[in-house]
């Protein structure tokens, strides 16, 4: 009988294993997936070797992901030159404030140089704001992964809970 608890027991521990193993591999698929902006093929290789999915397979993975965000990424790409075209306008503005012009003109420069600070100031926030939109949600990653995405969020949450870090 003591016998019989004991290779339970294991068989149990052993079920848990593969449980945790696999909930693993899901997390680091899916932190992938939302990380794809930043992946580089050396990590992918070590992914690979993790998950046991083939390098190809993970990379088709990220090139299916990056077409999904290519929409996002345009968006952020427009911003990122509207935010360089204002901070042209208001460095040029605040050199011919600085030079020697008659008062009403360097009044006028002035109220240019302002309006651009204040233009390239709102592209910056606005940048701030749409960086964060690259990550894909869950329902993007779980559509390109073939999972739920209240699995995405679940195991996200999971992973949040066991080692203390926001992955959502």
């Amino acid at each position: 009988i003591k016998y019989r608890k004991k290779t339970a027991q294991r068989m149990d521990d052993l079920e848990k294993e593969s449980q945790q193993e696999k909930f693993m591999q899901e997390t680091v698929l899916i932190l992938m997936v939302k990380s794809w902006y930043m992946i580089e093929l050396s990590l992918v290789e070590k992914i690979s070797l993790f998950t046991g999915i083939p390098t190809d397979t993970l990379t088709e993975i990220l090139n299916k992901t990056k077409e999904l965000m290519s929409d996002k990424t345009e968006k952020i790409n427009k911003l990122k030159s509207a935010r360089n075209t204002r901070y042209f306008y208001k460095e040029l503005y605040r050199m011919k404030c600085n030079s020697t012009y008659g008062m009403n003109l360097a009044y006028l420069i002035n109220r240019k140089q302002e309006y651009h600070s204040n233009k390239w100031r709102k592209s910056i926030e606005r940048l701030r704001v749409q960086n964060k939109t690259l990550i894909p949600s869950n329902r993007i990653v779980g559509l390109i992964l073939g999972i739920d995405q209240r699995r995405v969020q679940y195991l996200l949450e999971k992973a949040n809970r066991e080692h203390g870090h926001s992955f959502s």
